[in-house]
């Protein structure tokens, strides 16, 4: 598994090997994730930056903590285009954004069998 899409043994290291913890914190973050996509082509749908602009901060933020590295990289050019009121990349980004969002989560599901 690449460790740019998520790194399980860097993750078991933060929460001192808690794997319990490392478990819920996965699903807590890929439930809020989803709806927060949901969100996210709400905004850009009614071009709302500021709601773009919140939830991929949040994004980035909690997917740096579970070392989604990809998903926190679209989340931050998200952020800086709407911190710059410049939206004309989001299509291009929320695509690339649920792409890597599915490709973390086909790399967890291994850890939930």
């Amino acid at each position: 598994m690449a460790n740019d899409i998520f790194n399980y043994d860097l993750m078991l290291e933060n929460y001192i090997g808690e794997k319990e913890v490392v478990l819920d914190v996965l699903l807590v973050y890929k439930s809020k994730v989803e709806k927060q996509l949901e969100k996210i082509e709400q905004a850009i749908d009614n071009k709302n930056i500021d709601v773009l602009k919140f939830e991929a901060h949040s994004i980035k933020g909690g997917s740096y903590n579970v070392t989604a590295k990809r998903v926190g990289d679209i989340a931050a050019k998200i952020e800086s285009d709407c911190k710059n009121n410049d939206i004309s990349n989001i299509d291009s980004y929320f695509r690339d954004i649920k792409e890597e969002f599915k490709k973390f989560e086909e790399a967890i599901d291994y850890l939930f069998k």
